[in-house]
């Protein structure tokens, strides 16, 4: 939907009001904003999304009431903190789960079967489960500004795939945008340093590769190992491109309003071990379930049987927030046994294989084996592109006919090796100078930084697939 006609008009026009009305009128402006993009997607979910909002603001009244030091009642505290939060939780499952377990048989309500599941309810959980348990271990106060915080919790760039925010840390951004001037074009600057480098990669990379993998994984009995194996690197290229991609393009936008978001990504694919891979990748998931699960778990703390115990739990939990059933389990216990692996490393002075060419080279070997159990969705469809790696013709499928390879003309071929050079100097090169992606181009000087913006919009324009008979992909984590 970002890349909608009436999206694009949609936030012109808002940003347009934004920077008209004076400083006391802007948080609403993003609230009604808000409320309007949600609705505009579904009505159900702007309902729910406000019941969770009103629900979790009011929650958080009463925890710090009750936890207040003239006149403290702990145990009150805790009931409102178990339930509010049992009640988050219940109903992240419920909406996620049901429909899978109604395929065993088992009756659910029909609310489950006939809606789909309401926008964003993954994402904005989390933001309350945080902020309620930040409030809990007195970390933060609770929010007495209704506003400020609906503004947290409906901000639209953030809603569809977050990233997921911390109270404390987007109030602050708030505020500032807030203090800004009546115009600011470094808000302008900064936000396209983020949103053309997005564009490109979901573009013209992530939905070209895209086109590859649905083919191969919905056809595998057409294709040999080594059409296979290249289909399950591609899709780790793809999940990249589109997820990073995603977060570039709304972290962009939100900048345009002088709100910056958290980074959610930082070149993963460059990571020389499991454990800084998630330090790098999807940022502020890891970090949430590091804060707010492994440490309250004893974390390292406990001994090292209570060690491999958390950091399987957080793996697992992991993959059961990313969708229902067996093969999202894999997904996470794989990366949980990753972690592991890593620690084992460490302690026998293993460092070849977690560190140098080498360890990245095994680390994206074993992230790219774990996504095909969360791109086949099932254990039947991983286990099928599994043998098809093991087993049967080498060169099925993988041989240029006609002009074309594995369905796709080789001029599609050659945009897809030359896009993915350019982004490969990119990312090294952030890596290399120790900046975020996007700092490239905003510290750029100001000819130079217009001519990649309209390089990158030039070649988004002419090599993106989108238009006639290529309708522009959905964001693949919407779907979580």
């Amino acid at each position: 939907m970002l890349f909608e006609i009436t999206t694009i008009l949609f936030i012109t026009i808002v940003l347009l009001i934004y920077y008209l009305c004076p400083a006391r009128l802007r948080r609403l402006v993003l609230i009604l904003s808000s409320i309007y993009y949600i609705g505009s997607l579904s009505i159900s979910s702007l309902i729910h999304i406000l019941i969770i909002t009103m629900i979790c603001f009011l929650a958080g009244q009463f925890i710090e009431i009750f936890s207040d030091i003239k006149d403290p009642d702990p145990k009150k505290a805790k009931i409102v903190f178990i339930t509010s939060l049992s009640l988050l939780i219940a109903n992240l499952f419920a909406w996620k789960y049901m429909p899978w377990i109604h395929t065993f048989g088992i009756w659910v309500p029909n609310v489950y079967i006939e809606k789909i599941i309401p926008v964003g309810l993954s994402f904005y959980t989390f933001q309350a489960i945080s902020y309620l348990a930040d409030i809990k271990t007195k970390k933060i106060r609770a929010c007495k500004n209704l506003m400020t915080f609906m503004t947290y919790m409906i901000w639209f760039p953030k809603l569809t795939s977050g990233p997921i925010e911390r109270y404390p840390d987007f109030k602050r951004r708030l505020y500032d945008s807030k203090l800004m001037d009546f115009f600011k074009v470094d808000c302008i600057r900064k936000g396209f340093s983020f949103i053309m480098p997005g564009i490109f990669m979901k573009l013209v990379i992530a939905d070209r590769l895209g086109l590859v993998v649905d083919m191969v994984y919905e056809t595998p009995a057409n294709y040999g190992r080594l059409a296979i194996i290249l289909t399950v690197i591609l899709y780790s290229l793809q999940i990249y491109c589109d997820f990073a991609g995603y977060t570039y393009i709304i972290c962009g936008i939100s900048e345009l309003f002088g709100i910056s978001l958290t980074s959610n990504f930082k070149t993963p694919y460059l990571a020389t071990n499991i454990k800084e891979f998630w330090r790098c990748w999807h940022i502020s998931l890891s970090s949430f379930y590091k804060d707010y699960v492994y440490i309250p778990l004893g974390g390292s703390k406990k001994g090292n049987s209570i060690r491999i115990r958390n950091v399987m739990i957080v793996f697992i939990l992991c993959g059961m927030w990313h969708g229902a059933g067996p093969a999202f389990l894999i997904w996470g216990a794989l990366h949980g046994i990753y972690n592991l692996l890593n620690d084992i490393f460490k302690k026998y002075r293993l460092d070849i294989l977690i560190s140098g060419p080498v360890g990245m080279i095994l680390t994206f070997l074993a992230v790219t084996f774990a996504w095909i159990f969360f791109r086949a969705g099932n254990m039947t469809n991983a286990m099928t592109i599994i043998k098809g790696m093991i087993s049967g013709s080498w060169t099925l499928g993988f041989s240029i006919v006609n002009d074309t390879f594995m369905g796709k003309e080789i001029y599609e071929w050659r945009i897809i090796i030359a896009s993915l050079i350019v982004l490969t100097i990119f990312d090294i090169t952030a890596k290399v100078l120790k900046k975020e992606p996007w700092e490239l181009l905003y510290n750029l000087q100001e000819i130079p930084r217009e001519v990649v913006f309209l390089g990158l919009a030039l070649v988004s324009v002419t090599y993106g697939i989108y238009g006639q008979g290529n309708e522009i992909r959905s964001f693949i984590y919407m779907n979580f």
